[in-house]
């Protein structure tokens, strides 16, 4: 791109025209005065040129004297600096419009913090329609802005090769900011403490990305938010307590975080308005809160892959709305509770990899809409329930290592039409197994004692 081209080569020249480095140190002086202002009413600052690390970016751009220094060049805040200057020589924002110059700053300082064209995999975004150019800055590729105001309200790059960390200087577009989607891209670093100033969110979505450190207790400042992506990163220590505060939080995802320990907080049972819930693949302890009831409105709950030990509570039964839910690779003991019959919404059920003991309680063939049920690898006893004959919907079911399992399989299981795979390796269950299935194209895992041909799949 052309004006990305320009910005670093004019960044490295030794002698600058003066009416550049007049137009510069304008510039930053209205920045000063635009982000100075706003950040004194959100309280962060009691001046911009006071000791705060976004106040010293600037005032140490502005009294650069020497631009081609290699660190200077590569600093995004100066790059920002650079190019915004040469925008405004070259007419595309005037002077005299602050709110657009700041706008502009801000944007091109996440580009020139996102952008490294030194690794040969990661050159460029792939998307970057008008970033950087002429264009309105709320006709840039991702960039939403109010029709009113102006002011940005979303920005949406997922999927677009971004590296690099994130700018605390994205704080300072906390009047209007509603969205932030980075999702899959290749971002480190951690979430700025700034971003707390964000009160105006509702989606940040960061998942698959190679964020580290803590998970900032500053989001449960974001009141309005009801979405929260932070799966498939690095974050370690414990999930915050103050998430607990975000009462109209729909979506919840901080899975496959393997280094994220400590208990599942009781906070956020206070999450009334939760619809999805994803812990899956951490390592987190201690046991499934009991006042889980408060969850409603949950439809889906994955604590998948951790080390939660203890008993399910009973109060589990109560989510109506659950259609998923995923424990299984637990270290979960006692009995499978009878009232997970009443979750009548259950489609997948996995309980695998746990310790639960006792029998498959017959209330599961009260799940007429259950596709997917695995209770694998636990040490279950007793005979595998007639009940389940009424779950005509079942697809697979898995009882797979339970060596106390035993009796006959029920006949009615014969009468699931949409049974596709029926797993029973290293269980004592038996019967007229090949003539229940016989003429069914059920997949059958298991050792088939009273004949030789059906269990072909073992």
């Amino acid at each position: 791109d052309t004006s990305i081209a320009f910005s670093k080569c004019f960044c490295q020249q030794t002698d600058l025209p003066a009416h550049y480095q007049s137009h510069y140190e304008l510039v930053t002086t209205i920045l000063r005065d635009e982000i100075g202002l706003q950040l004194e009413e959100s309280e962060l600052l009691d001046t911009i040129l006071g000791a705060d690390e976004m106040g010293l970016q600037l005032e140490e751009a502005s009294n650069a004297t020497t631009i081609n220094s290699t660190t200077t060049c590569k600093s995004s805040t100066h790059m920002a600096l650079v190019w915004l200057t040469l925008d405004i020589l070259n007419n595309n924002v005037l002077l005299e419009d602050t709110a657009r110059i700041h706008r502009r700053f801000v944007l091109a300082i996440c580009f020139w913090s996102w952008y490294n064209d030194d690794d040969s995999t990661l050159s460029s975004w792939i998307h970057t329609d008008g970033w950087m150019k002429t264009d309105h800055e709320c006709n840039w590729y991702g960039i939403e802005c109010d029709n009113d105001t102006g002011e940005v309200v979303s920005i949406h790059l997922p999927h677009n090769h971004l590296v690099g960390s994130i700018p605390m200087q994205l704080a300072s577009l906390h009047q209007e900011l509603q969205r932030v989607n980075l999702f899959s891209n290749a971002i480190t670093g951690t979430i700025p403490t700034e971003l707390r100033l964000l009160t105006r969110l509702v989606q940040f979505d960061m998942g698959v990305n190679r964020f580290s450190g803590s998970i900032p207790t500053e989001l449960g400042q974001w009141t309005h938010l009801t979405e929260l992506g932070l799966e498939s990163n690095d974050f370690s220590e414990s999930i915050p307590s103050e998430i607990g505060a975000l009462t109209n939080l729909e979506r919840l995802s901080l899975g496959n975080n393997y280094l994220l320990q400590g208990s599942i907080p009781h906070q956020l049972t206070h999450c009334t308005a939760l619809v999805s819930l994803n812990l899956n693949f951490n390592d987190l302890r201690g046991t499934v809160p009991q006042d889980i009831v408060r969850l409603s409105n949950l439809e889906f709950l994955g604590l998948k892959s951790n080390k939660l030990a203890g008993s399910l509570p009973w109060s589990i039964g109560t989510l109506q709305n659950i259609t998923q839910l995923e424990l299984d690779d637990n270290i979960l003991t006692g009995k499978i509770p009878m009232a997970l019959g009443m979750c009548s919404s259950l489609k997948y059920l996995k309980l695998q990899g746990n310790r639960f003991t006792g029998s498959i309680p017959t209330e599961m063939g009260q799940l007429e809409q259950l596709l997917d049920f695995s209770v694998a690898y636990n040490r279950l006893s007793g005979s595998i329930p007639s009940e389940l004959g009424n779950c005509r919907t079942l697809t697979f079911f898995d009882t797979n290592e339970n060596v106390r399992l035993k009796g006959a399989v029920p006949s009615e299981l014969g009468s699931l039409q949409n049974l596709q795979r029926f797993r029973f390796q290293k269980t004592e269950v038996s019967g007229e197994i090949c003539d229940l299935f016989q003429n069914k194209s059920v997949s059958l895992f298991g050792e088939c004692k009273e004949c030789s041909d059906c269990c072909a799949d073992c």
